[in-house]
Formats: structure tokens, C-alpha cells, sequence
């Protein structure tokens, strides 16, 4: 976030432009439905190596599906298919914030300095946002593969 010597660092700001510019992107060029992910229209045709040698659902399964409709704000249908997609979607957003905001208030300088400890707490919410996010994925893949097996 900031560069040494405290000097608000431009790679923070370039990150936030960057990841917004890509989910923009995505939200103009990927679109789904519960069977496939469409980009610019067209049906991805990829299709899981895991699933085909194994029958089982990958641990990604429906990761494209659900960011592409949570992007388009059908997030009911999005946690349907893969639960983190939406969480995902609001962490890359948070983030973009969090590296505006650093920039912008060690642009100020003393007037509006930077709140203490910003960089650290910013740290500390990603490393909880992260495990939060691997906890619902792994809850999610491990309550799917119960479920097959529990039937088969």
C-alpha cells in the first residue's frame, strides 16, 4: 500500500483499477446459466478432466458459472452453484476499496493522515476474508461429495 519511506505507493492504486477493470470486463463478457458459462455469447466448451475420469464434481466446479452470475446480480442462483462465488466478487471489490483508500488518504498527507495501523488491518481482514472464504468453499465441495455418495 505504501512504498518504504511511507510514500503512498502507485501499485496499490494500479491493483484496485486493475481488479475493478477486470471484473467490469467480466461483468460485459461472461454470462451463465446452471448448465454452462458463456463468453461474449458463445458456450465455453471446456470441459472437467476431473469429472470425467472420476464422475465426481471437481472442488471449482461452478466457480465461473457462479462469479459470471453474481456479477450480472442473480446471486441466489450464483451461491446455488458455487457459495464463495458471491463472497469472492465482494473481497476483490473490498480490496479495490481498501487500495483507493490508502492511496487517496497518503495522498492528503498530514491533513487527513492515514488511520493507524490501516495497512495492518487491511492485512489481518484479508487473511480472515481468505480463511472464511476456503471455509465455505471446503464446507460447500465436502457437503456435495457427501451428498453423492451418500446416494450412490
Amino acid at each position: 500500500m505504501s512504498a518504504p519511506g511511507g510514500t503512498p505507493s502507485k501499485a496499490g492504486l494500479a491493483t484496485a483499477v486493475a481488479l475493478t477493470a477486470q471484473l467490469a470486463l467480466l461483468r460485459v463478457t461472461l454470462d451463465a446459466d446452471e448448465e454452462r458459462a458463456y463468453f461474449l455469447g458463445h458456450a465455453i466448451g471446456v470441459g472437467c478432466a476431473f469429472r470425467a475420469r472420476t464422475g465426481l464434481p471437481c472442488p471449482m466446479c461452478g466457480v465461473t458459472r457462479g462469479v459470471a452470475l453474481t456479477l450480472h446480480g442473480e446471486l441466489a442462483r450464483a451461491v446455488h452453484l458455487y457459495p464463495a462465488a458471491p463472497a469472492v466478487c465482494a473481497g476483490v471489490v473490498a480490496l479495490s476499496a481498501a487500495l483507493v483508500a490508502a492511496f487517496v488518504f497518503a495522498r492528503r498527507g498530514a491533513s487527513a493522515p492515514l488511520p493507524v495501523n490501516f495497512e495492518r488491518r487491511v492485512r489481518q481482514a484479508s487473511v480472515v476474508y481468505a480463511a472464511l472464504c476456503a471455509a465455505l468453499w471446503l464446507t460447500d465441495y465436502a457437503s456435495r461429495i457427501g451428498t453423492l455418495l451418500w446416494r450412490g
